[in-house]
């Protein structure tokens, strides 16, 4: 359940991430959600963009970035999407 895709291509995670919600991005992640996947339909985004494209507005979506990062050291994408538009999203 953690890694199904929804209609629009997200894991919980992401959307967890999305919405700014610190403490089921916690619970997901301590059941195992993997922060590597990416969404199903590009392949591209994980839930640490999500949160980084809101980071900038938002100190929940800040927190929300750095505990992905955190989660996932050997990572090098570090989510910082800045740039992009909220309606993007």
């Amino acid at each position: 359940m953690i890694y199904e895709y929804d209609k629009n291509g997200r894991t919980p995670l992401m959307n967890s991430a999305i919405a700014g919600d610190y403490d089921e991005v916690v619970r997901l992640l301590e059941l195992g959600a993997d922060p590597n996947i990416a969404d199903r339909d590009w392949g591209t985004t994980k839930a640490v963009n999500y949160a980084g494209r809101k980071a900038k507005n938002s100190e929940t979506h800040r927190k929300i970035e750095q505990l992905l990062v955190e989660s996932n050291p050997h990572s090098d994408n570090k989510g910082l999407d800045y740039d992009v538009k909220e309606d993007e999203i």
